[in-house]
């Protein structure tokens, strides 16, 4: 029974989706439903089931085609599905936890749509393109010299700019003040070279270390290439040391996560224990809950990574339109 149903990971993949979201929802309403993020400013929970009607069935339409496409390699494939998790399911469900505007709940769905119509697309392009390659693409991106020489460069560029931005401080502190603090001056530090040539550089090598970096992890850890792992290593906790953003350290993660399986042989489950695994920390939180009478994981993680986003994209939109 159990192989048969891992011979069909989209039906897994479905049905794991749509526990996420119910078991997510419940979760921010039990934690968030009447408490403040600041002084006189809720969190802005005000339930409207009519609405979950309407989530709910746009959910299970753009969940069911999302399940059946098959988007680009095993790693592709496992980080649309974390942006699918984090992103989507935030935003799909912020309509009737927040009661946003229809016009919120259209838009919001239209562009999530058009971003992985647009990641299927340019995937089937590469997949065809290297095709008729007389090497395997997971090889050819493995394997690659001059893609291991272009990750080396980006991960050494945000290396120096950490240290000529504040030296030799590594804080890696997730205390609320030190953060925002740290943040607000490197807000001032942006602004000051904001124009110049060095700001545009900066800002296109730190989009994409986002994927450069935990990808040149990975390969380096699957080649055993000693130096490619210290310095991805020295670049991601270079960038969180900057800007203490948590994307860093998680997409990092993320790629130390896929090491581990693809040394157990299980990257074919790759995705599946991407949806256990986030089903089972959302029933950690739950739990966490009945113990303490507060999850630290709910607080620190899910609120953070997935309902903010979504939240502040609610009020972004409402003040824009």
């Amino acid at each position: 029974m159990l192989k048969s149903l891992l011979k069909k990971p989209n039906i897994i993949k479905f049905v794991g989706l749509i526990i996420i979201r119910t078991l997510y929802m419940s979760l921010v309403f039990n934690q968030l439903n009447g408490e403040f993020y600041a002084k006189g400013v809720s969190y802005g929970i005000s339930f409207n089931p009519i609405s979950e009607i309407w989530a709910m069935c746009v959910f299970f339409i753009v969940a069911f085609f999302y399940t059946r496409a098959r988007i680009g390699n095993t790693f592709v494939q496992y980080l649309t599905d974390i942006l699918f998790i984090i992103y989507f399911i935030p935003i799909n469900s912020a309509f009737p936890l927040n009661n946003t505007s229809l016009g919120f709940f259209i838009n919001s769905t239209l562009f999530c749509i058009v971003l992985f119509c647009l990641i299927y697309l340019f995937s089937e392009y590469m997949s065809n393109k290297f095709a008729n390659c007389k090497f395997k693409s997971a090889s050819l991106f493995a394997d690659n010299l001059y893609i291991r020489i272009f990750c080396f460069l980006v991960c050494i560029f945000l290396i120096a700019h950490k240290l000529m931005y504040n030296g030799l401080n590594f804080s890696l502190s997730i205390d609320a003040t030190t953060v925002y603090a740290q943040r607000s001056a490197y807000h001032e530090y942006t602004q000051s070279i904001s124009g110049t040539l060095y700001a545009y550089l900066l800002s296109l090598v730190k989009n994409l270390s986002l994927m450069v970096i935990p990808y040149y992890f990975l390969i380096s850890l699957i080649n055993k290439k000693i130096v490619g792992v210290i310095v991805s290593a020295m670049a991601v906790l270079s960038m969180y040391a900057i800007s203490f953003e948590k994307a860093n350290l998680l997409y990092f993660g993320i790629a130390l996560i896929l090491f581990i399986c693809y040394k157990l042989k299980l990257t074919e489950y790759i995705n599946i224990l991407l949806i256990v695994g986030v089903i089972a920390a959302i029933l950690f939180c739950f739990v966490e809950t009945l113990v303490k009478g507060e999850s630290s994981l709910f607080i620190v993680i899910i609120r953070r990574m997935m309902y903010l986003p979504a939240w502040i994209s609610t009020m972004y939109h409402n003040f824009f339109s």
